[in-house]
């Protein structure tokens, strides 16, 4: 997928309640280096983020 691709998709949400798209793909394909190309996109590293939330929770209690 290109960066004009990816800007249609947003282009199209933009003007929704509910803007979300899902940019998803193996590690090193590019998706970071495409969302910093875009103008007036905000991004979420959610497995990141994910992993910031599972810290405090023991590894045992996280399936729970």
């Amino acid at each position: 997928m290109d960066i004009t691709t990816i800007q249609k998709h947003i282009d199209v949400v933009s003007n929704q309640y509910n803007r979300l798209v899902f940019l998803v793909g193996p590690p090193d394909s590019g998706k970071s280096w495409l969302l910093r190309q875009l103008e007036n996109a905000e991004y979420i590293n959610l497995s990141q983020e994910l992993a910031k939330a599972l810290l405090p929770i023991p590894h045992g209690d996280r399936a729970l």
